[in-house]
């Protein structure tokens, strides 16, 4: 460290940027308390905690390490009580440093003993029993404690998700939950996070129905919006999604289609652009429809979603960023609704849509040419199939 130390000041002392000049500051403080107080002092302790955070906003992370290695050997040399929370500070400080560096298992080493050496507060929560500790509202150092060991958790639920141990993501997660809610109550947008993030892990490794729990309980809160205004929208959608996608998963049809629903209506609400989303909703809701059997009601659908995008502006625009998606969305929808036609014995009305489609994708490749997705183009072979007269009867 001493001779990093001289190394940062002769590539910063030139430097006038704040965090340039603040390191340079910082520096020096602590050579001159290293001279005055000698190596094993809480001041010099203090210091080398501050150059380390001050190297972890650089991104310079190797070097903020060795500060905070460093300054972990003093402070444990300090006093011979048991360590404080300063030192679980510390721990995880280098943990997350040695989590973006990818160092996997040296990170979670460092985050465990974070929770080991932080008090009270540390014993509490490596024993999972968070609901049963007393937070002090009127100690500043209680809820610190509570928010440091809370993120530790939730750290190191991130790292067990990647490694694949998904088990171990879940409990840690749900250690992170129980912390948030004792520091924040159940209805922040922090706890939804959570439980939105152990639903989908928990329908990763097929626990279904305590992943519809989660995400149920994610859902009630992202509603109560008390998140910002621009995330609220996202964060109640993403939700849905999820919801409905573990609802179809669980063969859960009735309760999927009022999700979709839900969602159809967030969709006419939202102030930006989301006739495409809309209509590939409504195009959901009449696929689930036609599984459970009702033709006519998913036929009524079906046209509802085509007729939103008939009128969208992500279709009549073709300088929009999503106008191919449209048109993908245009000749999927006409399909459909071709091939219904087929199943109320209504051949007719069916080659009229499939005429309409088989159309519209020959004008599209005419004035569009490469720019029209495959998958578009190849749909014309099988439009093509389905007016054929053997086809019709099967369509």
């Amino acid at each position: 460290v001493p001779a990093l130390s001289y190394v940062i000041l002769i590539e910063n002392e030139e430097e006038d940027d704040p965090l340039s000049m603040e390191l340079v500051r910082a520096v020096r403080a602590l050579q001159d308390k290293r001279e005055d107080f000698g190596a094993d002092h809480v001041e010099v302790a203090s210091l080398l905690n501050y150059i380390g955070t001050i190297l972890f906003h650089r991104r310079e992370l190797k070097s903020a390490i060795l500060f905070y290695r460093e300054e972990l050997k003093l402070e444990e040399s300090l006093t011979d009580e048991a360590p404080g929370i300063s030192v679980s500070v510390t721990y995880n400080n280098i943990g997350r440093i040695l989590q973006e560096l990818g160092d996997l298992n040296e990170a979670i080493r460092c985050y465990r003993k974070a929770l080991k050496t932080g008090g009270a507060w540390g014993q509490c929560a490596s024993n999972l029993v968070a609901k049963r500790c007393q937070l002090d509202e009127s100690s500043d150092m209680s809820q610190s404690s509570v928010n440091l060991f809370s993120t530790i958790w939730y750290n190191l639920g991130l790292i067990y998700d990647r490694m694949g141990s998904k088990n171990e993501a879940i409990s840690s997660f749900k250690m992170s939950l129980e912390l948030r809610q004792t520091l924040l109550g159940r209805d922040h947008p922090d706890v939804a996070c959570l439980w939105y993030n152990i639903g989908t892990l928990q329908m990763e490794t097929q626990m279904l129905g305590q992943a519809l729990r989660s995400l149920q309980e994610s859902l009630r809160i992202r509603k109560l919006g008390n998140a910002p205004k621009d995330q609220g929208y996202q964060h109640v959608l993403t939700t849905l999604k999820k919801l409905c996608s573990l609802q179809q998963k669980s063969g859960l049809i009735e309760e999927a289609l009022v999700t979709l629903s839900e969602m159809a209506e967030l969709h006419k609400q939202n102030d930006a652009e989301s006739d495409l989303a809309l209509s590939a909703t409504y195009r959901q809701m009449s696929e689930l429809q036609h599984a459970k059997g009702d033709v006519r009601e998913a036929l009524a659908t079906a046209h509802r979603g085509f007729e939103i995008m008939l009128s969208s502006k992500t279709l009549n625009n073709p300088d929009s960023v999503n106008h191919m998606k449209g048109v993908e969305e245009v000749v999927v929808s006409l399909m459909m609704i071709g091939s219904l036609y087929h199943e109320v014995c209504d051949p007719m009305e069916a080659d009229d849509t499939l005429q309409k489609v088989q159309g519209f994708i020959e004008m599209m490749l005419h004035q569009f040419s490469t720019a029209v997705p495959p998958s578009v183009a190849s749909s014309l072979e099988v439009i093509r199939f389905m007016r054929s007269n053997r086809c019709a009867p099967m369509a």
